[in-house]
């Protein structure tokens, strides 16, 4: 959120203008844009019944949330940052700084976290992953950059372990 914020404030049209230039415009993402008006959402409880609710517009979020795109773009992006499109090609950047990379909170010394991604090393293979919410839709993307498989999965049910599934699929 910091970040973004002097993002924000030191380029010469702003943190919106540079996410374009430096994100969508990248990755080829076509329909990530500001959420300015709220849209028609869906959700589903326990009982499995899906329900059509309003939701809400998140723009002053921005820079922590207040986009919208659709799973395709959130595919595109874990690409992106697997292959290291954002980074010339460098894209161990992620996983190698070790200015901004912190050990995470548990007791294990194989989770990291950096630049808004978890990452956990496994027998020297790397797994990268990013998950977030609104309202009841959950997502989540998963990649292995050593070979560029991912998974992203967006369901519209608050109690969905996306992280879980993930493992499953990619396992």
């Amino acid at each position: 959120v910091l970040g973004g914020a002097a993002v924000d404030k030191v380029t010469p049209n702003g943190y919106r203008d540079w996410v374009k230039q430096n994100i969508i415009n990248k990755a080829g993402l076509r329909t990530m844009n500001v959420c300015e008006e709220a849209k028609l959402g869906h959700n589903m409880p326990l009982d499995g019944m899906l329900e059509s609710f309003p939701s809400n517009c998140l723009e002053h979020t921005i820079p922590a949330g207040g986009y919208e795109s659709n799973i395709c773009d959130l595919a595109k992006y874990a690409y992106a940052l697997s292959t290291g499109k954002f980074f010339e090609d460098k894209k161990d950047i992620l996983w190698n700084n070790s200015i901004a990379v912190m050990s995470s909170p548990v007791n294990d010394p194989d989770k990291w976290y950096s630049y808004g991604l978890n990452y956990k090393w496994k027998n020297s293979k790397i797994r990268v992953w990013h998950g977030g919410h609104g309202g009841n839709v959950r997502s989540h993307m998963e990649f292995l950059p050593s070979d560029s498989t991912g998974i992203v999965v967006i369901a519209p049910a608050v109690y969905a372990d996306l992280p879980l599934l993930s493992y499953y699929v990619l396992n």
